[in-house]
């Protein structure tokens, strides 16, 4: 394992010790000739969402890295590791600065309050999950990963023969021409992690006005479960429930089709392009001898094909041709025929660049005709 890959697995490294340390000694009182310890989980009510904090971003990590979109759970992550942080620091500051009882105003000084080591290494772990979210980048970030066929299976559902059929239409294509066509698929073209972000806190938003007007209610709910009643359990349940819902939320946003609700068309429209464009530069479509590459993107969460053409066959085709070869393929997606239609307009393109750009005596194949899958 690399050591860039080592550092990925910190959020959940810290997590793992926040949720250990949870149930160790956080502080120590003593008073009177008697000394006794508390964890987190005894010192309970709003200390609970920091467990809370580390069992999601446990969750959200390892869920992610399932689905090989790692870089989804950072914001998850992120918002767990500064909240837990904060119920600590404002615990702290509020028993540091004493604490109303019906006796009068307790100091931490007159009951021998002293942190232990299960209260500090709670503050590391957070912290390192905290750092940890800046090494959650995609796997392959910078560069293209050109999938095995096995591979290419089990990402976009492709047969083995389905992609030695697109080969063997591209290099059809091309035995009549110098020009290249290059083919490539991707699951989504940008991760969208902000906008699922932004509609998961929105619900949580939502469910906190709904539930305001039940506050009567659920005070009564909790008041039967517990023989000592606190105010801290409303804060705890109101607290706990809507980190719970945006979470929830959040894993529901990652669905397919909750995303294509969720984020703006213009904004998918031109994540794609973005990400075609990236793909045109840097798998050298566009450094062709005679500039003649063709690049048929397509993007399948946003349903999006990208036809990039470079200059010297694009100046001498009417826009309206690249559309209706788009316009085929997209036929092709939508009557479940995305291979069959995929040909027609690879052989198409073969077309318009025999035409244009014969073969020549010393020509070679200058780019792989192969599909070539992106993660990122």
């Amino acid at each position: 394992m690399e050591q860039k890959d080592k550092k990925r697995f910190l959020s959940p490294s810290g997590a793992g010790i926040v949720a250990v340390c949870f149930f160790l000694p956080w502080v120590k009182f003593s008073c009177s000739g008697t000394t006794s310890y508390a964890s987190g989980a005894k010192l309970g009510g709003g200390f609970w969402l920091v467990f809370a904090a580390a069992v999601i971003i446990i969750g959200a990590f390892f869920y992610f890295k399932s689905i090989n979109q790692i870089q989804k759970s950072k914001p998850i992550i992120l918002l767990s590791s500064i909240i837990g942080l904060c119920v600590i620091i404002y615990k702290y500051i509020s028993f540091a600065s004493g604490t109303d009882t019906g006796f009068g105003r307790i100091t931490p000084d007159e009951v021998g309050l002293e942190i232990q080591f299960g209260g500090v290494l709670t503050l590391i772990g957070l912290i390192i999950s905290l750092i940890g979210t800046s090494f959650l980048t995609p796997e392959n970030r910078d560069t293209d990963i050109k999938k095995s066929k096995t591979g290419c299976m089990s990402i976009l559902k492709f047969s083995k023969e389905d992609l030695e059929q697109i080969n063997k239409t591209v290099q059809q294509a091309e035995s009549k021409t110098s020009g290249e066509i290059a083919t490539a698929f991707i699951k989504e073209s940008y991760d969208y992690a902000i906008y699922e972000l932004i509609f998961a806190v929105i619900c949580g938003f939502l469910y906190f006005v709904v539930m305001m007007f039940f506050v009567y209610e659920v005070e009564t709910f909790i008041k039967q479960m517990f023989w000592v009643y606190s105010n801290n359990y409303l804060l705890l349940f109101y607290g706990f429930s809507t980190f719970l819902v945006i979470s929830i939320f959040y894993f529901i946003a990652n669905i397919s089709m909750i995303d294509r609700l969720i984020v703006f068309k213009k904004v998918m429209k031109q994540k794609v392009k973005e990400r075609a464009v990236r793909h045109f530069m840097e798998s050298g479509v566009n450094n062709t001898r005679d500039r003649t590459g063709i690049l048929i993107f397509i993007s399948f969460l946003e349903r999006r094909i990208e036809l990039i053409a470079d200059k010297g066959i694009n100046e001498k085709i009417p826009q309206e041709k690249w559309n209706s070869i788009v316009e085929n393929i997209i036929q092709g997606i939508k009557s479940g025929k995305v291979i069959e239609k995929l040909k027609e307009s690879i052989l198409e393109c073969g077309k318009i660049l025999e035409k244009h750009f014969p073969i020549k005596p010393d020509d070679t194949n200058e780019l792989s005709d192969d599909v070539t899958i992106l993660e990122k």
